[in-house]
């Protein structure tokens, strides 16, 4: 089977807000030409990696697929316009597409703009972490791992035309990470908190049932041990990074 894993994006709110052009054309119009690809090499299947950011602020929670998406931030609305494009190809060319909404995707390796990378990075070299808001905000965090499992039974079982949540299905505050993080490094440090950041929602949790139902999928690495795992690895793995993170 001939498959595209269109996982390629410019992330990241802030991002969006200092430069939202840039954001729309990589992520927007590089999933158009992507999508036309597709049709002209006869592709079998588009799996499109979107975003939770679509959702915006929730309406109601655990968030499910049929709750409109309403995106706060340049970023939310370049993820909804890239599914609607992949969307429309399913309808109107017959390509085979499905859209995974991610949340929170963490683990070895991740972005190093990310909140679990940064408060590592800041509790192993005894920084207080900056947390942004009062910390009180809460996320679905969902392993890596989970991720890969989710694309791989897509393979398997591809729902053609759908969008599908993947998630843990839970969600902590930013606090409560913060805490755990604390326990595993054994460094107690108060964090700097300051202004929220624009486009930030309050609250993300994925109703995975969806992700169950047609992909037999479900996630399998709780918080705790993913959190434990990418400790164990960013002690091994700082030395190496340390020259990379001179720009974060």
């Amino acid at each position: 089977m001939e498959v595209i894993f269109h996982q390629s994006a410019r992330p990241g709110i802030r991002q969006s807000l200092a430069d939202p052009q840039t954001t729309h054309r990589q992520n927007v119009v590089t999933t158009l030409h992507l999508l036309q690809a597709a049709i002209d090499q006869d592709v079998e299947l588009f799996v499109n990696a979107s975003s939770s950011s679509v959702y915006g602020e929730a309406a109601s929670l655990p968030l499910e697929e049929t709750q409109p998406p309403r995106p706060v931030s340049p970023y939310g609305v370049s993820k909804m316009a890239a599914e609607a494009y992949t969307r429309c190809y399913h309808a109107l060319y017959g390509l085979p597409t499905v859209s995974l909404r991610y949340f929170t995707v963490y683990g070895p390796r991740m972005r190093p703009d990310l909140a679990i990378f940064i408060f590592t990075r800041a509790l192993l070299e005894g920084r207080r972490p900056v947390v942004f808001g009062d910390g009180e905000q809460k996320r679905d965090f969902t392993y890596i791992d989970d991720v890969v499992a989710a694309n791989l039974a897509v393979l398997e079982r591809p729902p053609a035309g759908e969008v599908i949540n993947i998630g843990y299905g839970s969600h902590v505050s930013v606090n409560h990470l913060l805490a755990m993080l604390g326990d595993l490094t054994g460094v107690d440090v108060a964090p700097l908190y300051r202004e929220r950041v624009r486009g930030d929602v309050s609250d993300t949790w994925a109703c995975v049932d969806k992700a169950r139902r047609l992909l037999g999928w479900e996630p399998t690495t709780d918080l705790a041990t993913g959190l434990r795992r990418f400790v164990d690895w960013y002690r091994e793995a700082q030395d190496f990074y340390a020259p990379l993170l001179a720009g974060y």
